[in-house]
């Protein structure tokens, strides 16, 4: 009879262990999913800013004619994008890179044909693009945010320059 007692005690002390372990696994595991989510939101963000910067450089690079880069006002959003005129096969052409309800879109349109976002696609999310021309210098400025975190890059391109 001594020995239910003892039982009993150390039936207890192994369940509060096991308990025990079971919350602080629980926890550990809770929190290594926060990081996660919090590393792969940053890396995200990271990533369309990469991104947007190579996609404007680019696209500015492959203009055959820099002098035929612009900055103008998209008949989308009225903001400021850029417009490359480009010919092919004697036709004129424009490829517009602008930023649409947090996407950075292009669209290749016909001289003659209106700029419509059903003819873009696009080409990563951001939260901000904007672009401006300083004498012959492309200034264009990105950000994406993660949870707690806002990512930056600013581009200068010489528009002249081949």
């Amino acid at each position: 009879m001594k020995n239910s007692g003892k039982v009993k005690i150390e039936f207890f002390l192994v369940m509060i262990l096991l308990i025990l372990f079971g919350v602080s696994t629980f926890s550990l595991v809770a929190g290594a999913s926060k990081a996660y989510s919090r590393k792969s939101a940053e890396n995200q963000a990271k990533d369309s800013i990469r991104l947007a910067s190579a996609y404007v450089q680019s696209r500015i690079g492959q203009a055959n004619d820099r002098k035929k880069v612009d900055v103008v006002p998209n008949p989308v959003t009225n903001e400021n994008s850029i417009r490359i005129e480009e010919d092919y096969n004697g036709e004129v052409f424009y490829t517009w890179v602008y930023f649409d309800q947090g996407s950075l879109k292009e669209a290749f349109i016909g001289k003659d044909i209106a700029l419509d976002d059903s003819y873009a696609f696009e080409i990563t999310n951001l939260d901000s693009f904007e672009i401006t021309k300083s004498g012959k210098l492309i200034i264009v400025d990105l950000s994406a945010k993660s949870q707690d975190k806002t990512y930056t890059n600013n581009i200068i391109i010489d528009s002249l320059k081949n």
